[in-house]
């Protein structure tokens, strides 16, 4: 799958800082959990998010047989939302892989010490969070 982006449109401005971890992270949504990657219908390849306030605007392609289509979702999310989780520790998911079972996620940090608190919170929000690598450069 081709890289995804998604951002927060609220966050902070003028922050910079070297985020030298690197994890991956297999999620298995909650059932309640109304993030449109959460049970999509076909394979997804390619995924852009952005959060704007309680609306979740996704841009999602999907591959249907020989041919792929882009698909776009305006969901409004709670406090449930998997972005939101990412945001409050300050970093941003890219989604790898969406399969409607589990959705796979890359991020980056700059502290150990945060892992442990992402993976906690995640944690709450789904039925089941897997560090499945976790690479420093």
């Amino acid at each position: 799958m081709a890289d995804s982006t998604s951002g927060v449109a609220e966050a902070k401005a003028d922050t910079l800082r070297e985020q030298h971890l690197q994890l991956l992270l297999e999620i298995e949504p909650a059932k309640r959990c109304s993030c449109p990657l959460a049970g999509p219908d076909s394979a997804v390849e390619d995924v852009h998010t952005q959060l704007d306030g309680d609306v979740c605007h996704a841009e999602v392609t999907v591959g249907d047989g020989d041919a792929s289509k882009v698909v776009h979702a305006t969901t409004s999310v709670g406090d449930d939302c998997l972005c939101r989780a990412f945001a409050e520790f300050e970093c941003v998911p890219r989604i790898r892989r969406a399969d409607g079972e589990c959705i796979v996620v890359e991020t980056y940090l700059s502290d150990r010490a945060v892992i442990t608190d992402l993976v906690e919170r995640l944690d709450e929000l789904t039925e089941r969070v897997c560090l499945r690598r976790l690479t420093s450069d």
